[in-house]
């Protein structure tokens, strides 16, 4: 068990764009950020690139910088004024000289860091089918250079039923890789800390053409009927996500389980049942490079009217344990693996 969760000091960065965001959206935020809950820290933060703006020509450029920072500030004041967001810190606005998105994303995760931020919650700003495909260039390209879980979200798209649930859904979906293992670690942790119920989704891999064709598989030498083998296979999946299931119920969290046999689309099954059960999503990266490598998660993005929150396997280790004041005492409770064994074992 997950003991004191109130203890742990939750830092939440939310980044903003006030040539963008409009009150209607920023109001419609609030809701979802009060899940947090009134122990934690929002940190509203704009990034402006002095790259994108035009100086008049003979302008003494050393003034102008401060000049957009205190517009950007004023928006920012205006956009924010009146929300009742406990924990809401003053916004800031992160002046960035350089001229690419890439720098303007490592100066915002530079700022992150010196803040211990524990997710960083952005704004796609996907208004269209070709904005979605490119899932909004400054939220792409956070997810891929951040080691921090980042939290997208479309607010314009955003279903209601999921601000408004008294109870906040978390959807898991898993492959049951060792990656997979440790963002399940960190989803129960976070689900734990936000009282959230979990959806442990699983799908498993249908049997090959050949097999339903001839309606037998050889296992051990013995052929027997596939509905047999496949049956077996299921009974599998199944026992391991329980495992699951009741590790994360040990460690305080509602968790429930759901496989799927029938095959189809599995992006659509992801999307489909978050969206029948008012939860957001919560992915496995990983990211490196210029592109998001896991082609599922890429998808979701793309398509998920729901929050989608991106975890970095190679980065997790103990990233949130350190904001804990006991934290020998978690990273004993998380120490031992779901279930208890390797997935041969399951």
């Amino acid at each position: 068990m997950i003991e004191n969760p109130v203890r742990y000091i939750r830092r939440i960065l939310w980044t903003l764009d006030p040539t963008l965001d409009d009150e209607q959206a920023i109001r419609k935020m609030v809701p979802f950020l009060r899940k947090f809950g009134e122990s934690a820290d929002i940190y509203p933060v704009y990034v402006l690139g002095l790259g994108a703006l035009n100086f008049p020509i003979g302008a003494a450029s050393e003034s102008w910088p401060e000049q957009y920072r205190s517009v950007a500030e004023t928006r920012l004041n205006d956009l924010l004024e009146g929300l009742e967001l406990p924990g809401m810190q003053a916004p800031v606005v992160l002046v960035e000289a350089q001229t690419t998105r890439d720098q303007a994303v490592r100066h915002l995760l530079e700022y992150a860091e010196k803040l211990h931020i524990s997710s960083i919650v952005v704004n796609a700003h996907a208004h269209s089918r070709m904005s979605r495909l490119l899932l909004g260039s400054f939220a792409q390209t956070l997810m891929v250079e951040s080691s921090i879980p980042v939290l997208s979200i479309e607010l314009d798209r955003m279903p209601e039923t999921v601000t408004r649930a008294e109870r906040m859904t978390i959807l898991f979906p898993t492959d049951f890789s060792a990656a997979s293992r440790r963002v399940f670690r960190a989803v129960v942790r976070e689900a734990h800390l936000l009282n959230a119920k979990l959806i442990l989704f699983h799908t498993v891999p249908q049997p090959i053409e050949p097999y339903l064709e001839s309606g037998a598989s050889l296992l051990g030498g013995v052929w027997i009927p596939v509905h047999s083998a496949f049956g077996d296979e299921i009974d599998r999946h199944r026992r391991h996500a329980e495992a699951w299931a009741r590790w994360a119920t040990h460690q305080g969290v509602e968790a429930s389980v759901l496989v799927d046999n029938f095959g189809g689309d599995l992006v659509e099954s992801i999307v489909s049942i978050a969206r029948s059960n008012s939860a957001m999503i919560a992915m496995s990266g990983p990211v490196s490079g210029s592109m998001i490598e896991s082609s599922i998660t890429k998808q979701v993005l793309r398509t998920a009217q729901a929050p989608v929150w991106v975890f970095h396997p190679a980065s997790l280790s103990l990233r949130g344990e350190q904001c804990y004041n006991d934290r020998d005492a978690l990273t004993k409770s998380l120490r031992t693996p779901p279930g208890g064994h390797s997935r041969r074992q399951a």
